[in-house]
């Protein structure tokens, strides 16, 4: 509104200088003709003035000298109109980048308040919208590169994600793309990592070290191991975590179970009869076997075996048993009734009494040897076989008056007792 003020002050200024000059001429020779086709008419150009616009501003022809008006802020189409209707041209446009509106008047030659000729061309700079380089974010954090937009006059645009087995939150691609010249506040959309999920493949069954280049190609990682007592070749993984067909991120571990053999200590089984050795063995997941060339039947004892006892084996091993014979004594039969040879009895005591009776002569003139109390004892040494066995006195029983010898049903040293 000011500057149409303006515009239109000097548009009356200079009417009026225009009409002073033509009235101090009046007595000149008119060489043009007619003196009033140089003039115009104030009253035509007041009655274009009810529209304020540049566009009906009143144009003035004349041979004189023009104030050129101020342009600047004007758009370049108002800008236009006014220096028409001066008698003005439009000269050499030029462009500069500016904050401010697009194609507004930043400068103008010459410059305001200038005096040219009608038909003078005005050069005019209008504004551009200042252009921006997009710098270059892939490969950086999303707070990085949101911080680098504000810094350069640029706006976050939209923001999607892609699977990546880079940094979840890193930049992948942008738009518009690195160093596009863009206006200020240009949005610029990220698309940024998300973690890739990777499906864990089937390792159950397979070795160790295969699993491990297979997590390893895959970007997984081999997790805690454990053992299981097994009978299978060692190392070979039992149990994995996550499962087979799991989806999971980058670097995620994989727990992995593996055989190895189950050891056991042997226990000690000498001085046990076989029944009860093989149990003990076999309980404790042993396999007994039996020297044959030292068994003498399952009545035996072990006097050996090997593994020794206490040693560390693994479940399921051999342990060789050595084995002694368990020797019994013959059991003595008591006589039975029906077969006592009573004539036999009798007459064997017969013989004894008259052979003791002679003895008893033949010793009655010798000294008698001092008594003692120590029995006579009988030594009975065992044989391989059940028949019969030895006697050995240590005593001679014949010295004594009477002897009677009791053998006992067991092995060992028997008693001798003086009747």
């Amino acid at each position: 509104m000011r500057r149409t003020v303006l515009t239109w002050l000097l548009v009356i200024l200079q009417t009026f200088a225009v009409k002073a000059f033509a009235a101090n001429n009046q007595t000149q020779p008119d060489n043009s003709g007619s003196g009033s086709s140089q003039l115009v008419s104030i009253s035509s150009a007041l009655a274009q003035t009810n529209d304020p616009s540049p566009e009906r501003l009143p144009q003035i022809e004349s041979r004189y000298l023009i104030l050129v008006p101020s342009l600047t802020g004007m758009s370049l189409n108002n800008a236009r109109a006014m220096l028409s209707n001066m008698g003005l041209q439009v000269g050499q446009i030029t462009s500069a980048e500016s904050r401010a509106e697009p194609k507004t008047v930043l400068e103008q030659s010459p410059e305001p308040e200038t005096r040219v000729r009608p038909g003078t061309a005005i050069s005019l700079v209008i504004a551009t919208p200042i252009l921006i380089t997009v710098p270059s974010l892939n490969g950086l954090s999303l707070d990085d590169a949101q911080a680098t937009l504000l810094d350069t006059d640029l706006q976050i645009g939209q923001i999607t994600s892609a699977e990546s087995r880079y940094e979840p939150g890193t930049v992948l691609e942008q738009t518009p793309k690195a160093r596009t010249r863009v206006r200020s506040d240009t949005p610029v959309s990220l698309v940024v990592a998300t973690p890739a999920l990777i499906t864990v493949p089937p390792l159950t069954g397979k070795s160790l070290n295969y699993a491990r280049s297979v997590l390893s190609e895959l970007d997984l990682q081999t997790g805690k191991l454990t053992t299981i007592e097994s009978d299978i070749q060692p190392g070979i993984v039992l149990e994995q975590s996550p499962e087979a067909g799991s989806q999971v991120q980058a670097k995620t571990s994989v727990t992995l179970a593996i055989s190895s053999r189950s050891m056991v200590d042997v226990p000690s089984v000498i001085g046990l009869e076989l029944p009860e050795a093989r149990e003990l063995l076999e309980h404790s997941g042993l396999i007994p076997v039996v020297d044959s060339w030292n068994s003498r039947g399952e009545k035996t004892l072990v006097n050996g075996q090997n593994p020794k006892p206490r040693s560390s084996v693994r479940r399921g091993s051999s342990v060789v048993l050595t084995l002694k014979a368990i020797i019994e004594p013959p059991a003595l039969k008591p006589p039975t009734q029906n077969t006592v040879p009573w004539r036999a009895i009798i007459a064997g005591a017969a013989l004894i009494t008259i052979l003791g009776g002679a003895f008893l002569f033949m010793r009655s003139g010798r000294p008698k040897p001092p008594s003692t109390s120590r029995e006579p004892r009988v030594s009975i040494h065992e044989t391989l076989d059940y028949g019969t066995q030895q006697v050995q006195a240590t005593e001679n029983p014949e010295k004594l008056p009477t002897t009677v010898i009791k053998i006992h049903p067991d092995q060992g040293t028997q008693e001798v007792n003086r009747s």
